[in-house]
């Protein structure tokens, strides 16, 4: 295949891989870590911004712009006199106000104004103004026609060892942009930690760098000698270019110094003219691709697939977790409903439901009215019978609603002790989704309040289509006895029958006994106790439906922490795809210029 041909190919199978793969990793997110959290999510942010300034930017309308030499350093280097140098003319300015460099100034040739114009090009960059707000991130774009600098673009970066985090901000942005980086330092700052951190950055990143000596008093000067030998300790590969001593700054802002200034621009030329161009590019391209790749490979995509594990074992220990809980609410309201019937049945046995009006109207007659005046006030004993009911239910739904409290957060203590044993555990039990993931008390009330409310309807509904039933297959006395017979035994069974309609009032114990011995063979006892089975497992769904409700609040924590890692399996395909698209158009670039 033609040679410029392969190039366009897999440029733009490149250029679409990347665009999917930077919109894969906008997705992602890690997990909390202590304390590899900060540097992890530093390192992603670096590979996206990589993605999107560099290898996008280089694929799209930044293919045909020429090599980008980022002229970096520190404070009072004499950065901006050496671009200056570079440039020809008088460019950045100059001041003895540090740092002076509050926005990357681009020095460009006027055929590549288009490339650099576009929004693909330092994205969220203004340009296209000579000043740019404080606040805000700006480009200072400067074109020209100096066909001596034709295949390069001179950018001017702001210090890095500044107080302004702006500042260091917009440098590193620089660097990953760079083919080459051309990095100053003076006998004064050469060894400082803040110069040696961002050699090491420099270095990882696998950019061609030369190193300008600014300043030295001749090519043996001990400091330089000094730090050729860090550079070699630390295994970076670089050329130093030292520039001697200038006394002053001439006129247009250049070194005073014409043989440094001859030497500066000759070695800028020797690495950016002609074919030197592709290699350069194709070096800069396959570093910032490698370092994309390894660093995905090797620490992000692991990190996770670490993530999305936890996530996964969690989901299945919360579902373990609320599930037992329900199976031990279950168990403890099992037993309380026992000896909530026992006492419910005591005092429902001792007086039972009132009977006054309908034994007056339907039954008893006289005989009721006999009653009546031999107990003394039926009435009265009602008011206190009623509140020993209520008293005997509300004891049986504190009780529940106990229970429930207390499961539940004993579930959530043995899921804290599940992630405690994990750095990225700990930090999600103090975030906001693991305080959202607890059911307040009041909360877990209201909801059983209403489930039992739902319950009552259902249990009345029930009830009333077996009273039909009843009415219309015997005599009027009997209907009235089984109807009565069937609210006992429900409301027998306190708050697991439910719903206790307290019919009429309170009849004696006697009369109780009597009915029992007149009428037990009426009654269809199987109704009845099929309906008292039918209530109690209509009852027991009140548990495991609210504990659904807490697992409906673990289901949104998961979808949250799973949000987080979901992309990475997609990077990791696109990843490889886009790598069979960049790895030739490499190739093809180191053949030549790329154009």
């Amino acid at each position: 295949m033609d040679r410029l041909l392969l190039i366009e190919k897999s440029r733009k199978q490149a250029r679409v891989g990347l665009e999917a793969l930077r919109d894969s990793l906008a997705r992602l997110s890690f997990l909390p870590k202590d304390p590899e959290e900060s540097a992890l999510t530093e390192r992603l942010d670096h590979i996206r911004k990589l993605v999107t300034d560099n290898l996008i930017f280089r694929l799209g309308e930044g293919y045909v712009a020429p090599v980008i030499a980022v002229l970096a350093g520190g404070t009072g280097v004499g950065k901006s006199t050496l671009f200056n140098t570079l440039a020809g003319k008088k460019v950045s300015e100059i001041s003895v106000k540090r740092p002076c460099t509050t926005a990357p100034l681009v020095y460009h040739h006027r055929d590549h104004s288009d490339a650099l114009a576009g929004p693909s090009f330092l994205p969220g960059y203004a340009r296209g103004q000579e000043k740019v707000d404080s606040d805000g991130k700006g480009l200072v774009l400067v074109s020209h026609s100096d066909d001596a600098l034709h295949n390069v673009i001179l950018i001017d970066s702001p210090d890095f060892d500044s107080v302004s985090d702006r500042n260091r901000d917009l440098s590193e942005d620089l660097l990953r942009l760079a083919d080459l980086i051309v990095y100053v330092v003076n006998p004064e700052k050469y060894a400082d930690d803040e110069v040696w951190r961002v050699i090491r950055k420099i270095g990882g990143m696998g950019h061609r760098t030369l190193f300008l000596f600014n300043r030295a008093q001749s090519e043996k000067d001990e400091a330089v000698q000094h730090f050729r030998e860090l550079l070699l300790e630390a295994e970076i590969p670089a050329q130093v270019q030292v520039i001697f001593e200038w006394p002053e700054v001439a006129g247009d802002g250049r070194i005073s110094d014409p043989g440094s200034e001859s030497r500066l621009r000759e070695t800028l030329a020797r690495l950016v003219v002609g074919d030197k161009e592709g290699q350069v590019r194709a070096e800069a391209l396959h570093g910032a691709w490698e370092e994309v790749r390894t660093s995905l490979e090797r620490a992000i995509l692991p990190a996770f697939r670490s993530d999305a594990d936890l996530v996964s074992s969690l989901e299945t220990r919360m579902e373990k977790e609320w599930r037992e809980a329900e199976r031990r609410i279950l168990k403890e309201v099992s037993l309380e409903q026992s000896a909530d019937r026992q006492r419910a049945s005591e005092v429902l046995r001792a007086n039972l439901f009132d009977l006054v009006n309908l034994a007056e109207r339907k039954i008893f007659g006289p005989i009721g009215m006999w009653i009546e005046k031999w107990t003394g006030s039926l009435r009265k004993r009602f008011a206190s019978t009623e509140q020993g009911i209520r008293s005997s239910i509300d004891a049986g739904h504190e009780g529940n609603r106990a229970a429930i409290r207390r499961h539940l957060r004993e579930a959530r203590d043995r899921l804290r002790t599940f992630l405690e044993a994990d750095p990225r555990g700990k930090v999600i039990i103090r975030s906001e989704d693991w305080s959202a993931l607890q059911l307040p008390d009041e909360e877990i009330d209201r909801i059983y309040d209403a489930k039992f409310q739902t319950y009552e309807t259902w249990l009345r509904d029930e009830f009333d289509a077996l009273a039909k039933k009843a009415k219309s297959g015997k005599s009027v006395q009997l209907a009235v006895l089984q109807i009565v017979y069937l609210t006992l035994m429900v409301g027998g069974m306190a708050h697991t029958g439910g719903a206790i309609t307290l019919v009429e009032g309170v009849v004696a114990g006697p009369i109780l006994m009597a009915l029992d011995r007149m009428f037990v063979k009426a009654i269809d006892w199987e109704v009845v106790e099929a309906l008292q089975k039918k209530a109690r497992e209509q009852f027991r769904t009140i548990f495991p439906e609210l504990v659904a409700e807490q697992i409906q609040k673990g289901a949104e924590l998961f979808e949250s922490l799973e949000a987080k890692s979901a992309a990475a399996p997609e990077a990791a395909g696109i990843l490889n795809q886009t790598e069979n698209g960049i790895d030739p158009l490499v190739e093809a670039l180191k053949g030549g210029a790329g154009k």
